[in-house]
This record gives structure tokens, C-alpha cells and sequence, in this order.
């Protein structure tokens, strides 16, 4: 029986190999030097490119050397540029749709009122995500082809002024000034009168729009931006009118009104009589 026993325990027994060990770990070093060789090399091979698993909005860009991006960038410009602004506005009930071009002509000359600056934004994205530092680089280029990043072009070149005076022109019929209630009086004499009504007035946001129109460009949309408004309430209401009506017959109690204004500059005087 115990003649069994050995023999079993002998069988089922490992040898410890100092042998065995080493290859296992030569065999370690050698993956990881072998997965650090390749991701050196291929952050080499990127070192004039776009890092892999990068996009603009939805536009993979990844791989890109310095020419194609160029290239790329610039198609996009012209693009963008052709297919103009577009915008809607909600009013009374209805939907208003209307078109700005991007490009205005004034005494011959092409003004873009919006326009990437594509040498810019070549150097800044052939530089995304690179630091310089060897390792830094090397844990940058492996996490970015995981993530696959989405940026934004940082640098649209926007002639605010003009692009701004291009809107106001094709809202002009939207935008109204606040109306202050008030009264009309049709007769002094029998002193009739009547009382006009208050109205809202409606201010767009320029600002946000042109926001808008820069933050699609920026990820290579073609804008299509909901035109947002903001209702200002007048300063003078109905109530407020009624409340000084009372005082109407005392105005005129003496007979009619005049009234005199006299020009600062030309110090010419007018007169008007109630």
C-alpha cells in the first residue's frame, strides 16, 4: 500500500525548474517589448499625421497627413460656403423659412461673412493629442484609437459686423418696438377720446444666432438654425391709462392746448395747438 502511495505522489508531483521560469519571463519581455516596439512605430509613422480615431463631428479625419487635411478642410470650406445659411422662424402660427449666403459682393469684392482658417486648424489637429513626451504620446495614442475623440474646429473666422447686418436685414419685417398704450383724443371740444392699446414687442438674439451658425460650421453641419426671439412687454398698459382718464376734462377745461418745441440747433420754434 505504501509502495502505491509513492508511486501516486510521484507521479502527481512538479519539479521546479529555474530553467522554466526564465523562459516564462524572457517569454513576457519579449510581448511587451514587442507591443511597445509596434505602438512606437506606428506613433512615428503618425508623427506628420492626424492620431488615429479622431473625427470632426461625424467625419473621421484620423490618419490624415498634413496635405490631405489641407485638402480636406478646404473642400469642406467651399462646401459649407455653397450650401449658405439656413433658418426658420415660428410666427403667427406658421413657419417661416429663409436662405443667407455666406458670401456678399460689395464694389466687386467677395466678402466670406464665414470661413475656416484652415492653416490653423492643419497644425492644431496634426498636433492633437501629441505632447511631445515619449511615454505621454504613447499612452495618448492607444487611448484616442479606443475612444475615437469627436472635436470641434476652434478657429472660424466670422466677419461679426457685416454678418450680423446681413441678419437684421431679413428679420427687419419681424422685429417690432414695444407700443405703450395711450390716448387719442379725437375732440377737445366735446372732448372725445379714445384708448390705444398696448402691444409686445419682439427683439431677436443675434448674438446666439451667429453662435449658432459658427457652432455648426465647427463640427462641418450645414447650419439650419431656429430663429429664437424675445418678447418685450411695453412700458405703459391699459390699466395705467385708465387710472389717469379722470383727469382728461381738467386738461382742457381752459380751452385748447399749445404746444411748443424749439429746434437746439436752429433754434427755430414750432407751435401746435389742441
Amino acid at each position: 500500500m505504501s509502495e502505491l502511495f509513492s508511486e501516486m505522489k510521484e507521479r502527481t508531483s512538479v519539479h521546479f525548474s529555474w530553467r522554466r521560469v526564465w523562459i516564462a519571463i524572457s517569454i513576457l519581455f519579449f510581448i511587451i517589448f514587442l507591443a511597445v516596439g509596434v505602438v512606437m512605430v506606428q506613433a512615428k509613422v503618425y508623427e506628420g499625421r492626424v492620431l488615429p480615431g479622431i473625427y470632426i463631428g461625424k467625419v473621421a479625419i484620423g490618419g490624415m497627413n498634413r496635405s490631405e487635411l489641407e485638402d480636406f478642410l478646404q473642400s469642406m470650406n467651399n462646401k459649407l460656403l455653397d450650401e449658405g445659411f439656413n433658418f426658420s422662424l415660428d410666427t403667427n402660427g406658421k413657419t417661416e423659412k429663409f436662405f443667407l449666403s455666406p458670401v456678399i459682393v460689395t464694389e466687386g469684392t467677395a466678402i466670406e461673412l464665414m470661413s475656416i482658417d484652415v492653416k490653423k486648424e492643419v497644425d492644431r489637429l496634426i498636433n492633437y493629442g501629441k505632447t511631445g513626451d515619449v511615454i505621454d504620446d504613447l499612452v495618448a495614442f492607444e487611448k484616442l484609437r479606443f475612444e475615437k475623440p469627436s472635436v470641434k474646429l476652434e478657429n472660424i473666422l466670422t466677419e461679426h459686423d457685416k454678418l450680423r447686418s446681413e441678419i437684421v436685414e431679413k428679420l427687419f419685417d419681424y422685429e417690432k418696438n414695444p407700443q405703450d398704450a395711450g390716448i387719442k383724443i379725437n375732440s377737445v371740444s366735446s372732448l372725445k377720446y379714445e384708448v390705444v392699446s398696448s402691444t409686445d414687442g419682439i427683439v431677436f438674439q443675434y448674438d446666439d444666432l451667429i453662435k449658432n451658425l459658427e457652432a455648426s460650421w465647427a463640427v462641418l453641419e450645414v447650419p439650419d438654425v431656429k430663429v429664437e426671439y424675445k418678447k418685450i412687454s411695453p412700458t405703459l398698459k391699459e390699466e395705467q391709462v385708465q387710472n389717469i382718464i379722470f383727469r382728461l376734462p381738467a386738461v382742457f377745461e381752459n380751452g385748447n392746448l399749445t404746444i411748443t418745441y424749439k429746434d437746439p440747433e436752429t433754434k427755430r420754434a414750432s407751435e401746435w395747438y389742441l
